[in-house]
This record gives structure tokens, sequence and C-alpha cells, in this order.
């Protein structure tokens, strides 16, 4: 009889810890997932004039493995705080509260010393997860802003990141053929702004070239099954022809770029 019980207890016991078990590794396999978050901070009020405002939107993380959602959503913050950064860089810098403040306190100063003014400040941020799967995040930043001058400004930034070694990947990180990625760019790019066969890009004379010679962009990353080649407003060409963005589908990249 004794025995009979012993047996039920130990029974009863391993199927309760095999339900912890069982709960514990359904949610160590709880799938990285996100959501879309806004933050808004203005000094305007109806029948104002001129005023500023600071508008983001952006993805925060949950799921996945260990603090690989903490990391990617410090990462994120961190990219948005530096669109409302003023004068040097900082090593840390103050919560995304204090920065839009302290935009609010720059309009302020501005309007002071410029009384008249209409102008109006604002400094708007979209972030979108371009690409999520196997092993890899691909962000886009993409910042417009004014603060005063002949002309809004555009920025568009791609935030690399591995899942596998919880870490940011820079340029390097992404291309495996730089001569045969610059190659094909040189190619789209030409397409792209109609440049005429035979015609050198230090010829056609419209472009921003390195030593006369073509180059890759600061921003690259991942949007769906395309790998994004994207030159901002001054990097390449002046500002009235914009943004010039080249878009490649993975399939045409084996080899080329990190898959």
């Amino acid at each position: 009889m004794r025995l009979k019980t012993i047996h039920r207890s130990c029974l009863m016991i391993g199927l309760l810890l095999g339900g912890c078990n069982a709960s514990k590794q359904e949610a160590e396999e709880e799938p990285l997932t996100y959501k879309i978050e806004t933050f808004e901070k203005s000094n305007c009020s109806d029948g104002e004039e001129s005023c500023a405002e600071v508008k983001m939107s952006y993805p925060t993380f949950s799921g996945g493995e260990d603090t690989t959602n903490v990391l990617l959503n410090i990462h994120v913050l961190e990219q948005l705080k530096m669109y409302l950064q003023w004068g040097e860089k900082a090593n840390n810098l103050p919560s995304l509260d204090e920065l839009a403040d302290g935009f609010l306190v720059e309009f302020d100063a501005f309007k002071q010393e410029f009384p008249t003014s209409s102008q109006s400040w604002y400094s708007e941020t979209e972030a979108k997860v371009g690409f999520m799967k196997e092993g890899l995040v691909s962000i886009e930043f993409l910042n417009s802003a004014y603060t005063g001058g002949a002309h809004p400004n555009y920025v568009s930034q791609y935030l690399n990141y591995d899942l596998e070694q919880r870490s940011l990947l820079k340029n390097e990180d992404l291309i495996l053929d730089e001569a045969k990625l610059r190659e094909m760019a040189e190619q789209a790019f030409r397409k792209h702004h109609e440049v005429k066969e035979g015609v050198s890009l230090k010829d056609d004379g419209r472009f921003f070239l390195d030593d006369g010679a073509f180059f890759l962009p600061a921003a690259m990353g991942y949007e769906g099954e395309e790998f994004v080649l994207l030159y901002n407003t001054y990097e390449i060409t002046p500002y009235s022809m914009g943004q010039t963005a080249l878009k490649f589908p993975l399939s045409a990249l084996e080899g080329v770029v990190k898959q």
C-alpha cells in the first residue's frame, strides 16, 4: 500500500515538473514581436502663429530569446535620441522626454531673438521594421526636421541587428563582395538618374563623388526580400535631386551581401 502511495506521489511530482518544464520551454520559445509606439511633444496651441513640435513613431520589441528585446529597444531609443541632440555628442544622452523639452527650449530662445519670425520648428521621425527573420532585424529610420534655414532636412538610416550575436551590424558586416556590390550599384545609379551611355558620372557634373569615383552609401539595409542602398541628400547629389534609393532582390545578391 505504501509503495503504491509513493508511486502515485512520484508520478504527480513528475507531471508537475514536466508541466513546469513545458511552460518554461514555451516561454523560451515565444517569438520576437513588436508593436508601434508614438511620442509627441509640442508648445503649439490654438491661434499660435509659430511653434515647435516633436513627433515619433517607433517599434518596441517583446519576446525572443533572453534579453534580445531589451537590447533592441535600447538601440532603437538611442537612435531616436540622436535626432534631438544639440551640440557635441555625449556618451549618455538624457531621456527622450528631456531631449524633446530641450528642442522646445531652443525654439523659445530663437523666438526671443527673432520675435517677428513666423517660422515653426519640427522634428518628425518614423522607424519601420523592414525585415525580421532568420536571425536579423533591419529597421529604417526616416527623419524630417526644420529648425530654420532655406528648407527642411531629410535623413534616412538603417539599424541592422544580429539576433544570434545580439549586436549591431556595421555595413562591412553586411557586405560580402564590396567590388561586385559597388559595380551593381553604379549601374543602377546611372539608370536611376538617366546618365547617358558613354558618359562618366564625373563628366555628368551633377554628382558629388569620392575623388571622382563612385562609392556606396552610408545607409543600407533590408526591406522584405530586397536589399536597399540609400543615398541621403548631399551625400552624392544636391538637395534638389532628393534621396536616391537603389533596391535589389536578395536573390540577385547571393555571395554579395549577407542573406
